[in-house]
């Protein structure tokens, strides 16, 4: 929510494979280039300052959040999409 565009909104959609639980989450942006996409999980990575929207941060919370759904034997990946969608797919295992 903070880096969606105002009025834009995001959209989360969850739904179950089998044994799985992935989750989609898009939000609109100011189009992004796909060398900043490349780094979108890096540690300490910020973006261009336009994007920032003067919104304070370590640019830690994207490379923890993919560290976290690992560490549970999942994933969370940047999926292709528009210059101006920011798409991504979280992936966890059902555990019982």
């Amino acid at each position: 929510m903070r880096y969606s565009l105002n009025r834009k909104g995001i959209t989360i959609q969850a739904r179950q494979h089998g044994s799985s639980i992935e989750v989609v989450i898009s939000n609109f942006c100011l189009p992004i280039s796909n060398e900043v996409r490349s780094k979108l999980f890096d540690r300490f990575y910020r973006g261009e300052p336009a994007h920032t929207q003067g919104i304070s941060g370590s640019g830690l919370g994207l490379s923890l959040a993919r560290e976290i759904a690992r560490a549970h034997g999942g994933d969370l990946t940047l999926e292709p999409s528009d210059s101006e969608v920011v798409t991504m797919r979280l992936w966890l295992p059902i555990v019982k």
